[in-house]
């Protein structure tokens, strides 16, 4: 081996994985190129010169010998005119950290029915469960970014073991924010993935990222998401962020860009329900994906129906009103649903249902109606509520010359005590 290589050896034994080094011995003349050559030629001239000029009878061999001994001392002068250096250059590769996040909010467990030709096509050869991708089958989106990740492609390895050649791969999961993933050997890089956060906020998350790669050489952040933001701003208004911390932002958007789903949106119900009288709940309802479809809208308490009604969505409605009336009978605080039964072809069946609480009462509210003189307005209200079976009228005409008896709903004078107002 020549001396480099020998002094590498020397010197490092053993070299850290991406970290190569370089050793060189450097001359600087200290007078210069030019100036070092002249003096280190005069210095040979003189010890010839001096040879000579000693005048000693000598033989030419002996002369030559001193003078070759007189030339090799005065050149262990010449590195005093030179700078020697020996320098050390070791340097570190390395690969680039891209963070791969996944959505784990409850709209990734949201089961999209994938067909042959369709957007199936994108999804590794099996699929989850052992069910075949080409298939028709509902497949839950986060399932979907665990076999986009994980599953073994063309015996070259998963995309993550194809990511981490090029690049040090760091696994986070996000909603509301972002955190590192745990790791399994299940989902190599990931752990136990549970889509069941109720919110999805892109930008805070992507921010949370973006500073933890902050002092890296960074690849970027490589994001499997449905979109379904739904918290924390619009992402597009803080890619500028990103962008300027040179931190390119690279998506992966799960799920069907079309599901079918029909939604109970709002229950619309009076909180105060009388017995044995007929009430009435509005329910808004909003589809997507469907042209033309009539479901029915059940309202029960309970195991319980208590009614139901029909809804009509037509081609360009994509939210109407459904109206309901029902009879209660038992008097309490009851908890009632409305929902609509899952259709065989819809996508999420959690929006499909909706609560509220209503107490019912078999007692009559009790009105005291002050008036001075029976106009036509005091006949008009009168009148009014005395058909209204869930009000008890009382009437004292103040104007009018006192009646020992007078017939109901009118009293003489007003009540003395507490209890008379219960």
């Amino acid at each position: 081996m020549n001396g480099s290589i020998w002094l590498k050896w020397l010197l490092w034994p053993q070299q850290l994985d991406g970290q190569s080094s370089d050793l060189a011995l450097r001359a600087y003349p200290l007078l210069g190129t030019a100036g070092t050559i002249t003096a280190g030629i005069g210095l040979v001239i003189l010890a010839i010169w001096i040879s000579r000029a000693k005048g000693l009878d000598l033989s030419f061999r002996r002369r030559t010998l001193l003078a070759i001994l007189r030339i090799a001392a005065v050149a262990c002068l010449v590195p005093m005119l030179i700078d020697l250096s020996l320098q050390v250059q070791v340097s570190h590769s390395l690969k680039p950290t891209l963070a791969v996040a996944v959505d784990t909010s409850q709209s990734m467990s949201l089961q999209d029915r994938y067909a042959a030709g369709g957007s199936a096509a994108s999804l590794p050869t099996t699929a989850v469960g052992g069910i075949p991708a080409s298939s028709p089958a509902a497949v839950s989106r986060i399932d979907i970014a665990k076999q986009l990740l994980v599953a073994d492609r063309d015996a070259q390895g998963s995309r993550l073991d194809q990511l981490s050649r090029s690049a040090e791969f760091v696994p986070f999961t996000f909603d509301r924010t972002a955190r590192p993933a745990g790791i399994n050997s299940e989902s190599p890089g990931f752990g136990e993935l549970d889509a069941s956060a109720p919110f999805t906020a892109l930008a805070p998350s992507i921010d949370e990222m973006v500073e933890r790669l902050r002092g890296r050489p960074t690849a970027g952040v490589l994001l499997l998401s449905d979109g379904a933001n739904n918290t924390g701003g619009s992402p597009l208004a803080a890619s500028a962020r990103w962008k300027q911390a040179g931190v390119p932002v690279h998506t992966v958007t799960l799920g069907d860009a079309n599901p079918r789903d029909i939604e109970v949106r709002q229950v619309l119900a009076n909180d105060l329900l009388f017995s044995d009288d007929p009430a009435t709940v509005v329910v808004r309802l909003r589809q997507r994906g469907y042209q033309t479809q009539r479901v029915p809208v059940i309202l029960r308490s309970g195991s319980q129906e208590l009614g139901r009604a029909d809804a009509v969505f037509e081609e360009s409605a994509s939210e109407i009103n459904v109206a309901i009336t029902f009879t209660p009978h038992q008097a309490g605080e009851h908890t009632f649903r409305v929902e609509v039964p899952p259709q065989p072809d819809e996508t999420a069946h959690q929006n499909n249902h909706r609560s509220f609480v209503a107490r019912v009462t078999a007692d009559k509210i009790r009105v005291l109606y002050l008036e001075g003189r029976p106009r036509w307005q005091y006949r008009f209200l009168r009148d009014a509520m005395n058909r209204d079976r869930r009000l008890k009228l009382q009437v004292l005409l103040t104007g009018a010359e006192p009646v020992s008896n007078p017939p109901p709903p009118l009293i003489s004078s007003l009540p003395n005590n507490r209890d008379a107002f219960k």
